[in-house]
């Protein structure tokens, strides 16, 4: 079955498709949200006070889901992906819209939009979560990898569109609008799963046995799942990328705004950011059609991969070089989300996927505040350049040494079922 046959299957499956249009949306929100929030804390802080305050309010954002994904790991093995997804889009939809309708209105200060966003940060571990476990619930048989790969396409179509369209917004008519329309998107997507019958997400798919391997113990710690080769390399990976694309989320508007590329900043960095969402949409359709991508070599590939972009946009170079560095980065990053998903789907059974991934989600709580607060730290230090210049050397050659590793093993995903280490 190629790939296109294989989206047209999800697609004519009906829990599938309701769920799938509410993520689509929902990401266009969320990828708004990146630029938002930068954007908003730069309208409320003088220049000297820009690098540290977009890494606290970006921060604010992630860390509170450190606490909360760890406390919630071993209590929501029961839960069903329907169940998770309404709870957090429930919660950062009215939260994240009291915080834009404070910013309309000129009634916010950076002490509240801090408090807020960490507080709408609190079930974001439900989201990841949620999301591979209604995929697994409501996926035919065989078809995880060509799901994942559907839905990572439409995360990666969202981060073509929200970007520019937060980066234009933000400059006609201010960040507090453009947080309003991601706290709309949130809504909607609970609404489309509440047209999801309850029955269809809370029960495996015919033949789901087949695609997850046999069923393990009911819990395990976090440190017994790092035992696991596939998911351990895939935490260490994923928490390297997260620290160090950091610095690459403080230093870049502050690089767009040093060399004054042409449009305003906002619309800058938008455009930028579609660059790669435009990578990645083509990355995403290529790779939907290769099933044997779901390895953990490919994904440390596809980390190395942003590495290389991040340093060369650091370089100074025209901003036309940076748009071409951003769609390579794109292309190359691409299958990374649909890899983890199959590999933890795969080989983790319905309870232990909603447990390791809340603790997935944990660490990449913690890792990405980390990098934004360092990236904060080296941009004030060292200036923005070479900070992206440091880090993206260093993320390249972490991804080109474990893919190495990786390689030498020469396992399949199958072959780590916890079955097998429990």
């Amino acid at each position: 079955m190629t790939a296109s046959e294989g989206y047209r299957v999800q697609l004519r499956n009906k829990p599938f498709r309701r769920y799938f249009i509410g993520e689509s949306v929902s990401s266009v929100g969320d990828a708004m949200t990146d630029i938002t929030i930068v954007m908003l804390a730069i309208s409320m802080l003088e220049v000297g006070e820009r690098p540290m305050g977009i890494a606290v309010a970006t921060g604010a954002y992630l860390v509170p889901s450190l606490i909360s994904g760890v406390l919630m790991a071993r209590r929501i093995g029961g839960l069903s992906g329907r169940t998770m997804l309404l709870a957090d889009n429930l919660w950062r939809g009215t939260l994240l819209g009291v915080v834009a309708i404070l910013a309309v209105t000129s009634t916010l200060s950076f002490t509240w939009c801090v408090v807020l966003l960490a507080l709408s940060s609190v079930t974001r571990p439900l989201n990841g979560t949620g999301a591979r476990a209604i995929v697994r619930e409501i996926t035919p048989e065989g078809q995880l990898f060509s799901a994942n790969s559907l839905v990572g396409l439409a995360i990666q179509s969202a981060s073509l569109i929200g970007p520019v369209t937060a980066g234009f917004i933000c400059t006609w008519f201010g960040p507090g609008l453009a947080l309003g329309l991601d706290a709309l998107s949130f809504l909607f997507f609970a609404v489309t799963l509440l047209l999801i019958p309850r029955s269809a997400a809370t029960r495996p798919p015919q033949g789901a046995h087949q695609d997850a391997g046999p069923e393990p113990a009911k819990s395990m710690g976090v440190l017994q799942s790092l035992r696991v080769p596939s998911i351990g390399m895939l935490f260490g990976l994923t928490a390297v990328f997260h620290v160090l694309y950091g610095p690459f989320v403080v230093g870049l508007p502050l690089i767009v705004e040093e060399r004054s590329f042409g449009p305003e900043t906002g619309a800058a960095l938008g455009i930028l950011w579609s660059a790669f969402g435009v990578g990645a949409v083509v990355g995403g359709v290529v790779a939907g059609r290769f099933t044997g991508l779901a390895q953990v070599r490919i994904a440390a590939l596809s980390a190395a991969g942003w590495g290389v972009t991040m340093f060369i946009v650091a370089m100074p170079v025209h901003f036309s070089v940076a748009l071409v560095a951003m769609f390579l980065g794109g292309l190359a990053y691409a299958p990374y989300g649909p890899i983890v998903s199959t590999i933890m789907q795969r080989g983790l059974s319905p309870a232990q996927l909603n447990e390791v991934s809340s603790y997935y989600g944990s660490m990449t709580s913690v890792a990405s505040p980390l990098g934004t607060f360092v990236g904060g730290a080296a941009v004030g230090l060292v200036g923005a350049s070479n900070s992206i210049l440091s880090v993206g050397l260093t993320l390249a050659a972490v991804g080109v040494v474990i893919s190495l590793v990786a390689r030498s093993k020469k396992r399949d995903v199958k072959d780590y079922a916890l079955s097998g280490s429990a």
